[in-house]
């Protein structure tokens, strides 16, 4: 796992100090190469290969190609061979040279062939492009300085393209200064706790690259989709193999074992394999813990057990996180995440798989099967009931079902807070107007299952998860792996039918009978997330300078009165309006 920037050889200074604010995302080596008009460096983690460097450069005939790649790829061996019968055979096994390759045997379309977690960049000197990708949902993270006309060489060279892993990094690469918070944008992530930043980032003059894109700038400009074509998928013989890919690596490997069905699944292929990763849990101080179960669960595999208590300090882990980020982070499981991360990184792991995405494609979730009712409520209920479900406030399973079912839409299920709080802390800026395909799906009289499962995946999974993860992963020098994000699974949930109005997940619950006690299959998931309201009132004061700091973005005296509160149905936003205060303090340095 890695951190990667880039841009003109005039930002030169600025690049060190980008590798600088990158190193908590690749504490093993740096590098970097330097064209005629473009440098690109990287801060690598080594998981494969370890003796192999970053950045690889390949000279032909005169004209040198370069990558720095963050990430990993899933069907290496197919691709390797592909690149063998071509006559590109890679020299290395890192998995950069096989991306790196691909493009030189069968230019940008190659990419496409990309399956995995990765964020790329590739400078082709000879025609002066600049090829940057990202993967299918944007689990590694990649974003673009933007100016007047995109700020991506729209005319002239790939020189004028600057991209880094994280804001923070692109900050310090285009040197930018303080900057005026979006409001409104602030406003739509405290209503949901994330936001979608390839359309804002908050106010900063940049965005996030899409997930499964491939744009060029330079001589060429194009953009392309990295979607793998759909395989003839056969579960649970395919499973075996993602698990098995996932294991692969050169340095000690370990599960985040939550006691849900989704890790237990992934232990269960492991110790099926002979593998024996060793798996963590966590119990919550002042809150509910599944340490027990995981521990029983891992037991009957015959794996290696750790279980880390965490209690209320872990949530002065908040500004560090944003500050070495470079935005908001509305979750407050990242505490969690990072916590257990820390501790495994103490036995020596570098790789941890986990569960995410699961309860996206198996209908895991209690709202996505809520939701086909909430529906038949709304479109029987009379307009004075729904304007009234409409005002709801808190953010109770009750609050946000009424809100979704008065203003029919499926994304209140998600959200914090209702319409007036929301005012009172950010201005009546609304955060709804205009229109795109999300906001028009979640909106729709005749919402699919299938659809709701993409709004999951897309908005929820892409915008907040995998964000989570990869920070709170990785700020404690842990690359995380997500098995059921694989094409081939992926593939087949879509396929196959994979849930009821009552049940979700079966295809994992069949096989999981077969190869745990029922006792151990059946229950109620509690997750990695904290007691936060339990949390935040305990430190309060350490939150009250946070909150304070987000002046220029909220009503600050409302903010305080929230936090005062100390509402359990209120933690979250609370959690939210803190992490814009870290951000606020951050940006303006």
């Amino acid at each position: 796992m890695c951190g990667i920037a880039g841009g003109s050889r005039s930002l030169t200074l600025h690049i060190d100090k980008a590798l600088e604010r990158l190193a908590w995302r690749g504490p093993d080596s740096q590098g970097r190469v330097d064209a005629a008009s473009l440098a690109m460096c990287v801060r690598r983690l080594r998981i494969t290969d370890l003796a192999a460097e970053q950045p690889i450069v390949v000279e032909e005939r005169g004209a040198r190609s370069a990558i720095v790649f963050n990430g990993s790829l899933t069907q290496q061996d197919a691709l390797r061979a592909t690149l063998v019968e071509a006559g590109h055979a890679p020299t290395t096994r890192n998995d950069a040279e096989v991306a790196l390759r691909l493009y030189l045997a069968h230019g940008i379309e190659g990419l496409t062939r990309l399956d995995g977690h990765f964020a790329f960049a590739i400078h082709d000197e000879a025609r002066d492009t600049l090829v940057l990708g990202r993967d299918r949902f944007g689990e590694k993270p990649l974003f673009v300085a933007q100016d007047a006309r995109d700020g991506l060489g729209a005319e002239g060279g790939a020189n004028e393209a600057r991209f880094a892993s994280t804001p923070s990094a692109l900050r310090a690469l285009c040197g930018m200064g303080a900057v005026t918070v979006d409001r409104r944008a602030a406003r739509r992530f405290a209503r949901f706790g994330f936001f979608d930043a390839t359309k804002s980032c908050l106010g900063l003059p940049m965005r996030a690259l899409a997930p499964a894109s491939i744009e060029a700038f330079g001589s060429v400009r194009r953009s392309l989709l990295v979607e793998p074509a759909p395989t003839l998928t056969t579960w649970p013989s395919d499973w075996r193999e993602v698990v098995r890919e996932r294991l692969r690596c050169d340095r000690p490997v370990g599960i985040f074992l939550s006691g849900g069905l989704d890790s237990a699944l992934i232990a269960s292929e492991a110790a099926a394999l002979g593998a024996k990763p060793i798996c963590y849990s966590l119990d919550f101080e002042d809150g509910k813990s599944e340490g027990a179960k995981a521990a029983r669960i891992a037991a009957h595999l015959g794996l290696p057990h750790v279980r880390h208590r965490i209690g209320k300090e872990a949530i002065d882990a908040l500004p560090q996180l944003v500050e070495l980020y470079g935005l908001p982070l509305g979750d407050p499981s990242i505490l969690a995440v990072h916590a257990l991360a820390l501790r495994a990184r103490e036995d020596g792991v570098a790789v941890v798989l986990g569960g995410d995405g699961a309860d996206e494609l198996f209908h895991g979730y209690r709202r996505m099967r809520a939701w086909p009712w909430l529906r038949r409520v709304s479109l029987l209920a009379p307009s004075g009931v729904r304007r009234l479900w409409r005002a709801s406030e808190g953010a109770s399973e009750g609050a946000r079902a009424r809100r979704a079912a008065g203003n029919r839409d499926y994304r209140e299920l998600w959200s914090l807070a209702g319409r007036e709080l929301l005012d009172r802390l950010f201005g009546d800026a609304g955060d709804d107007v205009g229109d795109d395909d999300a906001v028009a799906l979640a909106k729709g009289d005749a919402v699919s299952a299938e659809a709701v499962r993409e709004l999951e995946l897309t908005e929820y999974l892409a915008n907040d998860l995998l964000v989570k993860t990869d920070v709170g992963g990785l700020a404690a020098g842990i690359e995380m792996r997500a098995p059921y994000l694989d094409a081939r699974v992926v593939d087949h949930a879509r396929a196959a039918k994979t849930h009821t109005t009552r049940r979700s997940k079966l295809p994992i619950r069949a096989l999981l009978a077969e190869r745990l006690p029922r006792e151990l299959v059946r229950g109620r998931k509690l997750g990695f997330g904290p007691p936060i309201g339990a949390w935040i009132r305990e430190r309060r004061a350490f939150l009250r300078p946070l909150v304070e700091a987000g002046a220029s973005i909220v009503d600050v005296d409302v903010a305080l009165q929230v936090l005062d509160r100390g509402a359990d149905d209120e933690a979250q936003l609370v959690f939210c309006l803190a992490s814009l205060g870290a951000f606020a303090r951050t940006w303006k340095q």
